[in-house]
């Protein structure tokens, strides 16, 4: 029996982009279901049946069997094992260095997180809760300047040492 996959996460490069672009380097037939406020939010709507209350979500239809499974990296390394494109390779050792260059990229979506999210919330980040908007662009642009010259290069470092160290144009070689 062939797998049906459906991809449901908002119309944005976010953290499903990833399982997006490795859905249409795999060859595999999927339906993307780009959400929208009104379909997420509201008494019935997907966020009232979604497990973490969060998208992504991936539902795979299997010989009858419905399984709906959460989280983006669990996602990728599962794309990228059942796909064409042998994204995620079944050598122990490979698999060390894409999920090495995976941590590493986490690594990096942690630090700038704030940079981005503490002008959606402050309060949550240590910052009052009632900034006006010229205190908040102040904030951030003190934020994101502080994480260019101090992350940004360190990161950088740690990518391009990585690409060198692996020989290839890739993260984990010349194969994508």
């Amino acid at each position: 029996s062939s797998k049906k996959i459906k991809f449901e996460y908002f119309n944005i490069f976010g953290a499903g982009e990833k399982v997006r672009l490795a859905l249409a380097l795999s060859d595999i037939s999927w339906e993307d279901v780009r959400v929208t406020g009104e379909t997420w939010r509201g008494p019935s709507g997907r966020k009232t049946t979604a497990r973490y209350g969060q998208l992504p979500i991936m539902t795979i239809e299997d010989g009858g069997h419905t399984k709906e499974g959460y989280q983006s990296d669990a996602m990728l390394r599962y794309v990228g094992s059942v796909g064409n494109a042998n994204l995620y390779p079944t050598n122990p050792i490979q698999r060390l260095k894409i999920d090495e260059a995976l941590g590493l990229i986490a690594d990096l979506d942690r630090s700038w997180r704030p940079c981005l999210a503490v002008g959606f919330n402050p309060k949550r980040y240590g910052h009052s809760g009632d900034l006006n908007s010229e205190a908040k662009s102040a904030l951030l642009k003190n934020i994101r300047e502080m994480w260019m010259s101090d992350e940004m290069p360190k990161y950088m470092k740690f990518f391009t040492e990585f690409i060198d160290r692996n020989g290839g144009i890739f993260m984990c070689g010349n194969q994508l």
